[in-house]
């Protein structure tokens, strides 16, 4: 999960990318990576964060980077059906526990 920051260490808030959204979009990340750890335990990566995306025009927005080189599409395409399970867990508020 990748979310944008609008922020840098160097300069600190980057003031030409405004991202209002940015607390919300991070509590996403947490609840999807939670639901990820309780379901799939190996199946997830981490959250990254960057400078900005187009998460930043909305709320509970971020981007899915499926795979990395290593990885086959197949592989990829296989991983889709537990990130809608975590996904729909998030969404419709269940799976806690």
């Amino acid at each position: 999960f990748y979310n944008g920051l609008s922020y840098t260490n160097a300069q600190g808030k980057v003031s030409y990318l405004p991202n209002p959204y940015i607390q919300d979009n991070l509590a996403f990340s947490f609840q999807l990576e939670y639901q990820a750890a309780l379901y799939y335990p190996d199946f997830y990566r981490g959250i990254t964060c960057g400078l900005a995306l187009q998460s930043s025009f909305t709320k509970r927005a971020l981007l899915l980077e499926a795979g990395a080189q290593t990885n086959t599409v197949q592989e990829v395409k296989n991983a889709m059906e537990p990130f809608a399970d975590i996904l729909n867990r998030v969404l419709k508020g269940c799976g806690t526990g």
